[in-house]
């Protein structure tokens, strides 16, 4: 394939493998793990609630060590740390979404 090559331009040979036993969601998953800081995902998340429930106002105090924690409507959701977002993200890509809404759920009283 390289033996006609005449140009004088670099060749880049990019190699490894991407496992997509997870599927294009797995994948996305590592990706967002690699280029977003834990407090980036939080807040994505969070984002996600407040979208999901759009009748409740929701406040989150970050503590750039310790961790987060989640109001709404004058009632605390969850504390969290970023080490236990970090283990949920590492585990599934919607661990941590499935537990801030279980949490939710939980502090407001739905089923």
């Amino acid at each position: 394939m390289l033996n006609d090559f005449t140009g004088e331009d670099w060749i880049y040979i990019a190699y490894g493998y991407t496992d997509l036993r997870q599927g294009a969601c797995g994948m996305a998953h590592h990706m967002l793990l690699k280029n977003a800081t834990t407090e980036e995902l939080v807040v994505r998340e969070i984002n996600h609630l407040a979208e999901q429930y759009p009748q409740c106002s929701f406040k989150v105090n970050m503590d750039g060590i310790a961790g987060f924690t989640l109001c709404t409507d004058g009632k605390q959701v969850c504390t969290g740390d970023f080490y236990q977002v970090e283990r949920m993200y590492r585990e599934d890509a919607f661990a941590f979404r499935s537990w801030l809404e279980a949490q939710y759920r939980d502090a407001v009283g739905e089923e």
